[in-house]
């Protein structure tokens, strides 16, 4: 993030102070998505996902506008529960306006867009530190266009009780025992993606390259990203979802090896494949959980944000302990846990 070391300047804090800040953040996505999953059970997602965009503007602001570390670390607590509202209010969005192949190509269009943020995101903040005079007022114009939109999104009213009587639908226990390993799933392609998403430029510089080649081979996974998911969006596939997951995880998981045992150059090119991972593993919840969407949903994204917030100081665990090129390899060893879900298939829930 291109405005944290001016927020670490102008507070004076530490980097473990400031590390605090991301896990704030991370931890209420996790109370965002198990929250989101709940309120999307119960009010309409387009409502749900307005006073979610009025929480991340909030927090945005907050953040912008502490003087100290703990108004710092409540404004970023702000952020991340409306972020993980609004993550999960988006895929509920798709599944619910779309179905078969045009769901899975809208899915894969949403996950772009997020690709497409991801590399904008660096250049924006600059821009926006530059013509505002600081990262505060860099934040405060980026929790803006939020702002503007939740003004402009309707309330949340009741969603109409389902249509199946009670006694047809699965018990509590039951719909986690199903949700967990779509979760377990998606949270270690996420694990996966962060190793390189966050340590590719650090392994690059340390491997003698220039701070701005570093910085390219980061741009170069983004790019990898946004095209791959394009393409899954634009290109229609015969296979099912299953089978396209494992040649997924599968091509990622040899491109990955490759590049951190023969060249790196390779690594951000495991992109390609890892692209439609995501879209396809929402089309897949939303194909095996017809049922149970918006909690299934709630408990994916809480998942997901366990992960980011453990697996950033597991990596760097790994690092202090064994070296950078050997911590990445949690990366592979993620995507084989992802490929040992997929070959054991979905649990049928129990009415």
């Amino acid at each position: 993030m291109p405005l944290f070391a001016d927020l670490l300047r102008e507070l004076r804090l530490s980097d473990a102070a400031g590390s605090l800040l991301f896990s704030s953040g991370s931890a209420g996505q996790v109370l965002g998505g198990l929250l989101g999953g709940w309120l999307l059970g119960r009010r309409q997602a387009r409502g749900v996902l307005g006073w979610a965009l009025l929480v991340v503007s909030a927090g945005t602001a907050l953040v912008a506008c502490a003087p100290s570390l703990p108004l710092l670390l409540a404004g970023a607590a702000l952020y991340g529960l409306g972020a993980g509202v609004v993550t999960t209010a988006q895929n509920l969005i798709v599944e619910r306006v779309t179905s078969g192949a045009a769901r899975r190509r809208a899915f894969a269009g949403l996950h772009a867009m997020y690709a497409l943020a991801s590399l904008l995101a660096p250049l924006v903040a600059v821009a926006l530190r530059e013509g505002s005079g600081g990262w505060r007022g860099a934040l405060l114009a980026a929790g803006l266009p939020a702002l503007l939109l939740a003004l402009a999104t309707p309330l949340a009213p009741r969603v109409p009780l389902p249509a199946e009587p009670p006694r047809l639908l699965p018990g509590a226990r039951s719909r986690l025992r199903a949700r967990l390993p779509l979760g377990g799933l998606i949270a270690a392609y996420v694990l996966a993606e962060l190793c390189l998403s966050t340590r590719l430029p650090l392994l690059f510089e340390r491997q003698g390259a220039t701070p701005a080649l570093a910085a390219g081979a980061l741009s170069a996974f983004f790019a990898c990203l946004l095209v791959g998911r394009l393409l899954a969006g634009l290109v229609p596939l015969p296979l099912g979802n299953r089978p396209l997951l494992l040649a997924s995880a599968t091509l990622a998981l040899a491109l990955n090896l490759a590049g951190l045992l023969v060249e790196p150059w390779l690594l951000p090119l495991v992109a390609l494949p890892m692209a439609p991972f995501f879209p396809l593993a929402m089309d897949l919840l939303a194909e095996e959980l017809p049922h149970d969407v918006p909690g299934a949903l709630g408990t994916v994204m809480a998942m997901v944000s366990l992960v980011l917030v453990l697996g950033q100081p597991a990596l760097g665990a790994l690092s202090d302990a064994f070296g950078l090129r050997a911590a990445l390899f949690m990366g592979p060893a993620a995507l084989g846990v992802a490929l040992v879900l997929l070959a054991r298939g979905a649990p049928k829930p129990r009415l």
